[in-house]
């Protein structure tokens, strides 16, 4: 079981985090369209791509997508490194859920984001009740 120190070790910066997300959404894989699943696309060259995360066009739907889209990290300007802190003391500690306080002074996110953010993790939890237990069983 990891600890918090090993989290931080094994994801010291949004690289480390985006790897993981591939790993867990596309595994081994090509990259897919999570609208059509088609694996046509090519790599968009636009401002988000030059700070790291790729963005697609697929080719055959002619939406443009990336690692995070639908999924909760989508339209969010929170680092995952702060994402996957969060989830990780939630997923430690459930009962800090309900101190926003500490939970944004651990994870470097307001109070305001934090909330946010946790009802978004509850809404996947809904929908997946296993993702909690599997978000960090992956990592090597």
């Amino acid at each position: 079981m990891m600890n918090l120190l090993e989290l931080l070790e094994r994801f010291p910066d949004e690289e480390a985090c985006l790897k993981h997300l591939r790993l867990l959404i596309w595994g081994n894989k090509s990259p897919f369209c999570p609208y059509c699943k088609s694996v046509s696309h090519r790599i968009e060259q636009t401002q988000t791509a030059l700070r790291g995360l790729d963005v697609f066009y697929c080719c055959d739907c002619k939406k443009c997508y990336s690692i995070k889209t639908n999924t909760m990290f989508h339209s969010t300007h929170c680092p995952l490194r702060h994402w996957f802190i969060l989830i990780f003391l939630l997923q430690k500690a459930p009962n800090l859920q309900h101190n926003l306080t500490a939970l944004s002074h651990f994870t470097g996110m307001t109070y305001c984001v934090v909330q946010r953010n946790i009802l978004k993790i509850k809404g996947e939890v809904l929908e997946n009740p296993n993702f909690m237990i599997y978000f960090f069983m992956r990592i090597k």
